[in-house]
């Protein structure tokens, strides 16, 4: 009888020890993957973000053979959440929430650009609509860089380095408040054309 008992025993404890194995495995594959996938996203919006600056800087010029989407020196950046090779259970919810919506918010920020040039300017006066380009861009460039700051912190990866002289998201911050303030002068300039 004691030695059915010791042999349960041992049963029982090896089935602990193997699960509690197991377990320590699968948290560590876990960690591996959402750590590697913190990596891969992070680098990915960081990408995007210094193309945003590119973009927030840019100048318009326009030829007969021009269409809305080459009308600067820059392309718009691309930001392929597919390309990614991303485990997305592996993240946290609100992290692959946002991250996977950000492919939203570019394509709206997209369709706004593409309606001010297709129905409010006209060629080769884009002054306007190449500021909703800069300034949708500037929108989009800052939440990338805010975005993966919050996936870096989250997986414990280091900061960006930001001991270079320039600071892209304060431009980025510079450019959007720039632009607010010509779209106010505007509105004030207009306002007092209109009868009251």
């Amino acid at each position: 009888m004691e030695g059915a008992l010791i042999a349960i025993g041992g049963v029982i404890v090896g089935a602990v020890a193997a699960g509690i194995k197991d377990l320590f495995f699968l948290w560590t594959k876990n960690k591996k993957e959402r750590d590697y996938s913190a990596i891969r996203l992070a680098a990915a919006l960081d990408g995007f973000y210094f193309r945003c600056i590119d973009i927030s800087y840019d100048v318009a010029y326009w030829t007969e053979a021009s269409s809305t989407k080459d009308l600067g020196q820059f392309t718009l950046p691309v930001f392929m959440v597919d390309d990614l090779g991303v485990n997305w259970k592996s993240l946290p919810n609100d992290v692959a929430y946002e991250v996977l919506n950000f492919s939203n918010k570019i394509y709206a920020s997209n369709y706004t650009i593409d309606c001010a040039f297709f129905h409010l300017h006209d060629p080769p006066d884009f002054p306007e609509a190449f500021e909703i380009r800069q300034y949708e861009y500037a929108k989009l460039g800052l939440f990338a860089h805010e975005l993966a700051s919050r996936i870096r912190e989250m997986a414990g990866l280091p900061e960006r380095d930001n001991s270079e002289k320039f600071h892209p998201a304060h431009e980025l911050q510079i450019t959007i408040e720039r632009i607010e303030k010509r779209r106010e002068e505007r509105i004030e300039r207009n306002r007092k054309h209109i009868p009251s």
